[in-house]
């Protein structure tokens, strides 16, 4: 069984600079054949959820997933999983 391969958006910036990293990710995922995941932080810079602002069903991860796939993975972490961050 081939094991699954992820590109994590975790930008925590701005909307701007969220959805640039988001569009990024799209267009990586298809090219290297990865599943696209966002992980969406509401912070200062960007005080609101995702499905607040949008109405697609983008896969989204929650802290606790996001600590599941880095801990699953902690042995090829950086060979099955790209983060574009801040």
């Amino acid at each position: 069984m081939t094991e699954e391969r992820y590109i994590i958006c975790m930008n925590r910036g701005g909307l701007g600079n969220r959805i640039k990293g988001l569009i990024s990710v799209m267009r990586l995922s298809e090219k290297l054949v990865r599943k696209h995941l966002l992980y969406w932080q509401n912070n200062q810079y960007c005080g609101c959820e995702f499905e607040d602002l949008f109405e697609n069903q983008f896969p989204k991860i929650s802290d606790f997933e996001l600590k599941k796939i880095k801990k699953e993975d902690s042995k090829n972490y950086n060979s099955s999983i790209v983060e574009l961050n801040d």
